[in-house]
């Protein structure tokens, strides 16, 4: 059971991370130019 729910919070976890990676790059492109 530890391994399943490790294994979900991983995934919830790396989930996130995507999600909020996806959304800098799209205000990023949004802005036109990468923050110095």
């Amino acid at each position: 059971m530890s391994a399943t729910s490790g294994t979900t919070l991983i995934r919830a976890f790396a989930r996130s991370i995507g999600e909020g990676v996806v959304e800098l790059l799209l205000r990023r492109g949004r802005l036109g130019s990468p923050p110095a």
